[in-house]
């Protein structure tokens, strides 16, 4: 026949053709399976798996147990594969992988309905008791389950309640003491606890109620008897203690208190009077209350793990340390004080001592046996674990699943620096700002589901081991240094798991080599020196530059106060005096005084205003034409106000008015002089003109060529000096222009000049 594949399964070799398996020797084949298959179905793979013969066709996976086969599921079967921890990996094209675990558990259905499960007890004839939806209580004997109705309609939800004064339970709308129950109406009933022997309180959607014994009876009928909802709210309120939905009851004997756990929290009922907890873990949903052999308070929360409370504060168990899920149904503790908690994410055992955190915690999951992995109750007899699920009830013995444990190895996914990807092989060498470490990693361990807690320790950083169930760690700011990060998957039994070691250098800063501290040292010293070498040279030139602007005032200063000038003004006085013209000698002699104290004062100054400067140029123009005899005209003309604020050196103008009189005007014949000065703002800088109608400077220079004993004035070159010497950062300029009319003859000399202002 054809044969179209051939595979091992067990280490031992298959032929396989379309519809007949084939084991093979070193001398023959002969047939081993043989399939019943209907028109163009084959065969694609063989496996045998816990004593059984699994066949993949090319439209599913089958079981094969003597002469029938049962059909797992559909699809074109690809691979069947068993792993390290013995589950059966099963590829299909049409639906993809998926798993299939070695069941050690038994599960209990009732037939073709699922039975949920909501508590698990023994119960007094010493059998397990499970208690479900509807009423239907379920016991386990020796060879069978039998299923027992309570004749409780529409009551989802049962438990068993512990109480030593009767026979209690609980239905979500029904209470059943001494196999009497009692409807009755506050609401969907979570749980309720007997205070004394008479009375009880009851944990509804709705809050608590207390209500003794004797009443359960009448409670429902005298409130259906009332018609008006206020009033027989009213009338349910006066059994009110507690207004929060409540899902759990603990009475302690000891010191005669109730603790309630709500949707707010813990909280505490002692002589009639409700009490709350501060620590903010206490405010959150709790699902279950129980007490261990310590008579610590051990607290199951709904999105929070579980809370241990005793006399020295709280402890917190959650994934972070090692639990499948933080959502917890209920507590159950064994004789060994083990903890065995029912969660969303299976069963978590824990043993050992939660207060000095020497403990272990181990899980149960569907690969385990569990029909499903939301737990809602769990009960441990002896070596036999029974677990409450939506699916009906589990039972298995624990040592059944302790598997052979393998070595789980640790493959790094990513590193990134500085959230950049970066290889291996460069994390040798790191500059200082490359301190933020990343790393994304996964332990293989396909049984654990992706339950799985890892070790980590970042030498220099972490002196302990440190642990997390997240894939990735990121270290940030971390110093110069050589690192090294072990990294492994922390296992619950005693396999060593292979460590990954990780190791990388983050360099010291430029700044921080030992070379750099002494050049530092070497290059300050240089470049103070040098500062102090620069502002001294700086400071001595200043003084130059100060002493010479001195001199150049005082230059300025003799200047103005000429010998012929002050003889000149003298003899006018003198005149106005012979002639007994006392008015006109002594305005001219206030004039006179005046001038003299402006010159006196402003030769120390550096600036004065345009406004001051402007009084001092009109005093000393009416005192030239009062000397001569009115030879000469003037005016000051200002392009806008604001301009007589502004600052210019002292006795800068006056020698350039003295120089157009003296040589230009003096010497003209027919018309009358006259001087024009113009002051202005332009941009960034003041335009000072002087403007006069003389003879010109060719015509000056000729005529005082001719005298024998001419003296040259210096003061337009020391007003010149002391512009270039007041405004080093800026230029200053001084035009001299002849002006001649359109034939050629001079019509006198126009004086610019320049000053830079600062805004």
């Amino acid at each position: 026949k054809e044969i179209t594949k051939i595979i091992t399964s067990n280490n031992e070799p298959y032929l396989i053709s379309k519809k007949t398996i084939y084991s093979f020797n070193k001398e023959t084949y002969f047939p081993f399976l043989e399939i019943d298959l209907e028109g163009d179905e084959f065969i694609t793979q063989y496996e045998s798996y816990l004593g059984n013969d699994l066949v993949g066709t090319n439209k599913g996976l089958y079981l094969i147990q003597s002469d029938h086969k049962s059909k797992i599921c559909s699809g074109y079967i690809g691979t069947l594969f068993k792993d390290k921890e013995n589950h059966l990996w099963v590829s299909s094209i049409d639906n993809g992988l998926f798993k299939i675990s070695q069941q050690k558990g038994i599960t209990f259905t009732f037939g073709e309905s699922k039975f949920p499960v909501y508590e698990i007890e023994k119960s007094k004839d010493r059998k397990i008791l499970f208690i479900g939806d509807n009423g239907y209580f379920g016991k386990k004997t020796e060879n069978n389950f039998t299923l027992e109705n309570t004749s409780i309609e529409n009551s989802l939800r049962g438990r068993k309640i512990e109480t030593e004064f009767a026979e209690a339970y609980l239905f979500q709308n029904c209470i059943r003491i001494n196999n009497t129950n009692y409807r009755t109406p506050f609401g969907a009933l979570k749980t309720f606890t007997f205070i004394s022997e008479d009375s009880l309180l009851i944990a509804s959607n709705n809050g608590v109620y207390k209500v003794r014994y004797e009443e359960l009876a009448s409670i429902r009928k005298k409130a259906s008897a009332i018609s008006n909802n206020n009033q027989k709210q009213h009338y349910l309120d006066q059994f009110k203690i507690f207004e929060t939905r409540t899902h759990a009851l603990l009475f302690n004997k000891k010191n005669n208190t109730v603790y309630l756990g709500s949707n707010e929290g813990l909280f505490g009922y002692s002589k009639n009077k409700i009490y709350a907890f501060n620590d903010p873990l206490l405010k959150k949903r709790i699902t279950d209350l129980k007490f261990n052999n310590s008579n610590e308070l051990i607290i199951a929360t709904s999105g929070y793990g579980l809370l241990l409370l005793n006399e020295n504060g709280l402890i917190q168990i959650s994934t972070k340390d090692g639990l499948t899920s933080n959502i917890i149904n209920k507590v159950f503790i064994d004789t060994n004080s083990n903890l065995w908690l029912s969660t969303n994410k299976g069963i978590n055992k824990i043993t050992g001592t939660l207060i000095d955190e020497n403990y272990t915690i181990s899980y149960f999951n569907n690969s385990d046996g569990l029909p499903s992995n939301i737990v809602n109750a769990t009960f441990v007899y002896n070596d036999t674990i029974w677990a409450g699920t939506e699916k009906g009830i589990t039972f298995f013995n624990e040592k059944d699943i302790k598997f052979q444990q393998h070595e789980i190895p640790i493959k790094i996914n990513s590193i990134s620096i500085n959230d950049k990807s970066t290889a291996i092989d460069s994390l040798t060498s790191l500059k200082h700002n490359q301190n933020k470490f990343s790393i994304n990693f996964i332990g293989i361990a396909p049984y654990k589901e992706g339950k799985i807690t890892y070790e980590y320790q970042l030498s220099g950083i972490d002196s302990l081991p440190q642990y997390t169930n997240s894939r990735s760690i990121t270290f940030r700011a971390l110093p110069p240094g050589d690192y090294n990060l072990r990294l492994k998957v922390k296992d619950d039994s005693s396999v060593n798991n292979p460590v990954k070691n990780i190791a990388f250098t983050i360099k010291k800063p430029l700044w921080e080599e030992s070379w750099v501290t002494p050049s530092v040292i070497i290059l300050a010293i240089i470049i103070l020196v040098s500062i102090l070498l620069y502002n001294y040279k700086r400071n001595k030139k200043r003084q130059k530059q100060l002493e010479k602007i001195r001199a150049l005032e005082k230059l300025a200063f003799q200047q103005q106060m000429n010998p012929h000038f002050i003889f000149n003004a003298l003899n006018s006085i003198h005149d106005f005096i012979g002639s007994n013209d006392q008015k006109s000698a002594h305005q001219y002699l206030s004039k006179f005084a005046k001038l003299i104290r402006y010159s006196l004062d402003n030769s120390v100054k550096d600036f004065v205003s345009i406004n001051s400067e402007i009084d001092f140029l009109k005093l000393y123009l009416a005192l030239e034409d009062l000397r001569f005899e009115n030879l000469f005209d003037y005016e000051v003309n200002l392009n806008s106000e604001e301009i007589l604020s502004y600052q210019i050196p002292p006795m800068i103008l006056q020698p350039y008015i003295e120089n157009a009189i003296l040589h230009g005007i003096r010497h003209k014949k027919n018309d009358k002089g006259r001087i024009i000065m113009n002051f202005s703002k332009l941009n960034n800088h003041i335009e000072i003109t002087i403007d006069d109608n003389g003879i010109g400077r060719k015509k000056s220079s000729a005529i005082n060529s001719k005298k024998e004993q001419y003296h040259k004035s210096s003061g337009m070159n020391i007003a010149k000096e002391r512009l270039e010497n007041s405004h080093k950062k800026k230029l200053s300029t001084i035009q001299v222009i002849d002006k001649y009319d359109s034939v050629g003859n001079p019509e006198g000399t126009l004086v610019k000049i320049c000053i830079p202002i600062d805004e």
